[in-house]
């Protein structure tokens, strides 16, 4: 669940167990927070004079 106060609202409730930091999710924002960082600009592999 992606959703803090969701999650929060439905343990008030009564809730036992609530899925927070799905793996799939926790993927998703390392992705976009590295990508962020980085840049969004193209890698530029043409022309490359790597061993690959």
């Amino acid at each position: 669940m992606a959703n803090e106060q969701l999650a929060k609202r439905y343990l008030d409730l009564g809730a036992l167990f609530v899925a927070v930091g799905v793996d799939t999710t926790l993927l998703a924002r390392g992705a976009q927070a590295l990508a962020a960082r980085f840049g969004t600009e193209k890698n530029n592999m043409s022309g490359s004079s790597g061993v690959y």
